[in-house]
C-alpha cells in the first residue's frame, strides 16, 4: 500500500452480537437471534486481486435448550453488505442495496429454523459469487471491485446478529506467466445438433508479495489462450477469472512453465533467480478452498474511537509518531491518549487452535482528548 501496516496479534474466543434493528417489537424467533453465536470467516485475511476467496458463515445455538430463529440461509435471510475501508477509517458502501447472492441459499429451506442445544449450521459464499451479484445490481460502480487494493468489510445482515469480517486485497508484483492447453472439449449443440469443439487452457503465473513468491493457477479452464502479463508498473492487477495459490517460495521466480498430459494432469515448473527449478504436479484441477475447520471472527470489525499505548504497529496513513493502543487478551482495545492527526490501526486476532486462521479489525483513531475503549468480540470454533 506504500505505507507500512504492522499488525498486532492477539488471541481470544468470545461471542459476537450486534445492535438490534429499530421498528416494531420483533416476533419471538427474531428476538431469539440475540442468543445466537455467529461468525463470518474467510479462508485468508489477505488476497491478491481477483483471487478465489471463500467466506464461511457459522450460526450456533450456545444454549442448553433448543432455539427457534428465522432460517439463517433462506431466500429472505441471505443478504450481505460489502464496504471499502479507506485509509482514514471511513467506510464506503459499495452497493446501495443489500447483496443477496442466490447460490448461498437453500431453496428448500423453511422460514423458521429450530437449532438444538449446541447445534451449529454453516453456509459458504465465494468471492466470485459475491462480485457477480454486486456487478449485476450496480455494474458501473462495482466492475472488478475486488481487484482493487485496500481493505474491505463484508457483513451478514441477519436481524440482531450482524457478523462481519475485514479482509485485505494486496497488489503484488508480477513475475512470470504461462498457459497449458488441455484436451479439447467436444459436444453436440442441443439447439443445432452440430458438433462443437472448445479448446480450454489453464493459466499459471507467479507473483511476489511480502518477501515471498506465490505460484497461482486458474480455478477453471479458460478459452483465453495468451498468458497473463503485468500492468504498466509491473504489478499484477488481477485476472478475468478466479485463481488459487498452489505453492510459495522465498526466492523470486525468473521463469515459469505449465504443461498438461493426456489426462489433463497439470505440472507447473518454475525457475528461481539462482537458476534452480522446482515443480508441482496437480492430479486434480485446483478447486476452491474448502471451508475452514477453524473459524475466527471479530466484532466489531470497523470502529471509530477518540484518542485515549505500547506496542508499536501502524495503520495506513499513520503519522511517524503514531502509537497503536493496547489490546488485552480478552479483546479490549484501548486507544492512545494523544494523537496528532487521524490515522487507522489494524488489529489482527489469530486462532490459538490453528495459527493459520486469523481475522482483522480496523480502528480509526481521531485526535480528541477522552480515552475510549472498544470491546473486540470474537468467536472461534
Amino acid at each position: 500500500m506504500g505505507r507500512h501496516a504492522c499488525i498486532l496479534t492477539i488471541t481470544f474466543t468470545m461471542s459476537a452480537l450486534a445492535a438490534a434493528p429499530t421498528g416494531q417489537p420483533p416476533a419471538a424467533p427474531i428476538e431469539n437471534t440475540k442468543e445466537l453465536h455467529t461468525v463470518l470467516a474467510a479462508d485468508r485475511d489477505t488476497y491478491f486481486p481477483g483471487e478465489a476467496a471463500l467466506f464461511t458463515l457459522t450460526v450456533r445455538n450456545p444454549k442448553p435448550s433448543q432455539l427457534e430463529v428465522p432460517a439463517p440461509f433462506s431466500a429472505s435471510n441471505s443478504c450481505f453488505a460489502l464496504r471499502k475501508v479507506l485509509d482514514d477509517g471511513t467506510i464506503v458502501t459499495l452497493s446501495a442495496q443489500p447483496i443477496c447472492p442466490s447460490r448461498v441459499v437453500d431453496p428448500a429451506a423453511s422460514s423458521i429454523a429450530v437449532l438444538s442445544a449446541g447445534e451449529h449450521r454453516q453456509a459458504s459464499l465465494s468471492a466470485d459469487t459475491l462480485a457477480a451479484t454486486l456487478n449485476a445490481s450496480t455494474p458501473a460502480a462495482s466492475a472488478r471491485v475486488l481487484n482493487r487494493p485496500g481493505y474491505y468489510q463484508l457483513e451478514y445482515l441477519y436481524y440482531y446478529a450482524h457478523p462481519s469480517l475485514v479482509f485485505r486485497v494486496a497488489l503484488p508484483r508480477f513475475e512470470a506467466g504461462a498457459i497449458a492447453k488441455l484436451q479439447d472439449i467436444v459436444y453436440a449443440d442441443p439447439t443445432t445438433n452440430k458438433i462443437v469443439k472448445v479448446s480450454p487452457y489453464v493459466h499459471a503465473f507467479a507473483v511476489r508479495w511480502n518477501n515471498q513468491s506465490f505460484i497461482c493457477v486458474s480455478q477453471n479452464p479458460e478459452t483465453k489462450d495468451t498468458p497473463l502479463a503485468p500492468d504498466a508498473r509491473g504489478n499484477f492487477g488481477g485476472a478475468d477469472f478466479p485463481y488459487v495459490r498452489i505453492a510459495a517460495t522465498q526466492e523470486s521466480v525468473k521463469a515459469l512453465i505449465a504443461t498438461a498430459d493426456a489426462q489433463d494432469h497439470l505440472t507447473i515448473a518454475w525457475q528461481d533467480a539462482a537458476g534452480n527449478w522446482q515443480n508441482k504436479t496437480l492430479e486434480n484441477y485446483p478447486a476452491e478452498s474448502d471451508a475452514a475447520t477453524v473459524h475466527i471472527g471479530l466484532d466489531p470489525t470497523a470502529e471509530r474511537l477518540n484518542a485515549g499505548a505500547d506496542r508499536q504497529f501502524n495503520g495506513p496513513g499513520a503519522p511517524a509518531d503514531a502509537r497503536p493502543g493496547v489490546v488485552s487478551p480478552t479483546g479490549l482495545y484501548s486507544a492512545p491518549a494523544k494523537v496528532s492527526r487521524p490515522y487507522t490501526v489494524i488489529v489482527k486476532a489469530r486462532s490459538g487452535v490453528d495459527s493459520t486462521r486469523s481475522a482483522m479489525a480496523i480502528v480509526a483513531i481521531t485526535p480528541e482528548a477522552p480515552i475510549q475503549t472498544a470491546r473486540l468480540r470474537g468467536f472461534a470454533q
